[in-house]
This record gives C-alpha cells, sequence and structure tokens, in this order.
C-alpha cells in the first residue's frame, strides 16, 4: 500500500515524449477503428502540446474546470432545428 500512495504523487509532466506515446494510442484506435476514442486523443493531444513543460495534472483539472463553465467556445449553438421554408 505504501507503493500505491507514492504513485499517487508521483506528479507527470507533459512531454515531446507523452505526445508521442498518446498519437501511438490515436493512431492505433483508428486501426482498430475506434473512431470516436481516436478523435477523443486527438483533441486532448492538441490541448497538450500547448502545455509542454506543465504538470499534467494542473492542465486536466484546468479543462475540466472549463468544460464544466459550458465550454470554451464563445457563443452557445441553439439545439433549435431550423423549419423548412414553404415553396409557393
Amino acid at each position: 500500500q505504501a507503493s500505491d500512495a507514492a504513485q499517487a504523487a508521483v506528479t507527470v509532466i507533459i512531454t515531446e515524449e507523452l505526445i508521442s506515446e498518446l498519437q501511438t494510442e490515436m493512431l492505433q484506435a483508428a486501426e482498430d477503428l475506434e473512431f470516436e476514442r481516436a478523435g477523443i486523443l486527438r483533441d486532448r493531444i492538441g490541448r497538450l502540446q500547448q502545455h509542454i513543460g506543465e504538470p499534467l495534472h494542473m492542465v486536466e483539472s484546468k479543462q475540466k474546470k472549463v468544460v464544466e463553465k459550458g465550454g470554451r467556445r464563445g457563443r452557445q449553438r441553439s439545439s433549435k432545428v431550423p423549419r423548412p421554408r414553404k415553396k409557393n
């Protein structure tokens, strides 16, 4: 149990090597036809590339807060579907 606590205390830093491992995982997911997983990994890689050298948990906790607040996009899109126009 002491080793479990030690592993939990390890800080993972975002490195080019970590990005490379995620890219390999993304390509494997696409090869396995797991396109949703590959897309999630692609998006994660894009976010992490902007934060090389920073602690992983700090970057991902910031992202989680942004998502909880409604995302990063400027305006929220309407869920209404436009009605088709009548032809005269």
